[in-house]
């Protein structure tokens, strides 16, 4: 059980503040004997009392400092001096190291376990502030990502002999799915993994440099667009699994524009969104995909304006990608377009005929297919790329199963299952190649010019 600084318990104050009765504090004594865990956590998980409540008596009880942290700019360095398990295990957070001091908001500044995890694991003086376990929980999620498993502590070895750290696995997974986490990339996404053409030529050149950090003020914000299916995801997943593999020290958000819009809504409703922009606010990077989403919003489009604002002030970069042209859409704030214009903007055209070929061929899982079907698939199959690689994958799967060869007869097949005309001639893979034409955008080099 928590002890308190003085001889008289947590409970008993609470009793005497007439905050709880002696039967809901004997409910949540007996929770605690069975699952472990602070007296407060429970009193809180059983209703008897609101987070909120809990944090006030806190501060009013024991004079501990209340800190919002939405509004705590983290140091970094501090972070490192306190192992993920052990921040996970008693929700503590360090924010501050200044001499021989750490700073540290804590959801029970009373525990004393957590005070002995913090001291086996620092030298450091330890300087208590208290906060709502919830936020301490987004927070941890944000600096130090999911509450590391058993198994990765013990590799790791964090745990000294005989101290256990209590782990919350007793939590809700979706708390961790919610407001500001973002959507993970899809590890293949990769620059390597990115079919380079004239068309995208100057988007991936200054992805690329925004990624290594390398890039001036006045690339921020930098957006990409162009058509369906032209590798605009591809792009922005890049870009953050370069992060990941890089500089991993650099802290990314990863969303969509719909996403964006629904957790902004969410947190006006439950008037949390302080929460909201402090992690919207607080990565290196944050990716938007999806942009679109947002033209016809005009107030998601005023919060990300400010979210844009606050990331540059701090030198942090905001990417976006869309299918429209973001100079032409009428529906755009003024203030946001300008922002914009004073960016980079990439736009990515429609790939070449050698480039559909080379992410066909990427993507046929190792299936040997004659180069006549990829060129009879480009001619005659209407719709973006994504469609193509929708109807290969299909053939692919026709043929595993049929047990039959991907041909130029099966590729007629199913396009004409689709209800496509057969072509008038059949061109070569020469001819094919020989006749693409496609406008070449211009070098990032170019239109730096």
């Amino acid at each position: 059980m928590t002890e308190s600084v003085s001889s008289i318990s947590i409970g008993e104050r609470l009793l005497v503040k007439g905050l709880v009765t002696t039967a809901q504090l004997e409910a949540a004594q007996e929770k605690q004997w069975r699952e472990g865990g602070e007296i407060e956590e429970h009193l809180v998980s059983l209703g008897y009392l609101t987070e909120e409540d809990m944090v006030a008596f806190l501060c009013d009880a024991y004079h501990f400092r209340f800190l919002q942290l939405e509004e705590v700019e983290v140091d970094r360095e501090a972070i490192h001096h306190v192992p993920a398990a052990v921040a996970h295990g008693y929700s503590v957070l360090p924010i501050r190291r200044t001499g021989n001091t750490l700073a540290v908001v804590m959801a029970d500044p009373l525990s004393t376990e957590a005070m002995i995890a913090l001291k086996r694991v620092t030298d450091f003086e330890i300087i208590p502030f208290v906060a709502g376990r919830e936020a301490i929980e987004r927070a941890l999620y944000l600096h130090y990502g999911p509450p590391p498993s058993g198994e990765e502590e013990s590799a790791r070895g964090i745990e000294p002999p005989g101290f256990l750290v209590r782990r919350r696995d007793q939590l809700a997974v979706d708390r961790y799915l919610q407001m500001g986490r973002g959507l993970t990339p899809e590890k293949e996404k990769t620059f390597d993994s990115f079919v380079r053409d004239a068309n995208n030529e100057f988007a991936l050149s200054v992805a690329r440099i925004i990624a290594e950090g390398k890039a001036e003020e006045s690339a921020n914000p930098f957006i990409c667009f162009g058509e369906e299916g032209v590798g605009k995801s591809h792009l922005l997943m890049a870009m953050a699994n370069s992060v990941i593999a890089h500089t991993p020290e650099r802290r990314f958000i990863y969303t969509t524009g719909r996403r964006f819009c629904t957790e902004y809504l969410e947190a006006l409703k439950e008037n949390r969104v302080n929460l909201f922009r402090y992690f919207y606010r607080e990565p290196d990077l944050l990716f938007v995909d999806d942009f679109d989403d947002l033209f016809e919003r005009s107030w998601a489009q005023d919060e990300l304006f400010e979210t844009y604002q606050a990331l540059g002030r701090n030198g942090k970069w905001l990417v976006m990608a869309c299918r429209a042209d973001p100079r032409k859409v009428p529906t755009l704030l003024p203030k946001l377009k300008s922002a914009i214009e004073e960016g980079i903007i990439g736009h990515i055209g429609p790939c070449s005929l050698e480039a559909k070929v080379e992410i066909l061929v990427r993507r046929h899982g190792g299936v040997p297919i004659p180069a006549e079907v990829f060129i009879y698939l480009i001619k005659r199959a209407d719709g973006t790329l994504n469609n193509l690689i929708d109807i290969l994958e299909q053939m692919v799967a026709i043929s595993i199963t049929g047990k039959k060869d991907v041909s130029l007869e099966l590729a007629k097949e199913v396009l004409g299952l689709m209800g496509l005309a057969e072509s008038s001639g059949q061109e070569s893979f020469a001819q094919a190649m020989a006749a693409s034409t496609t406008q070449r955008e211009p070098s990032f080099e170019e239109q730096s010019k």
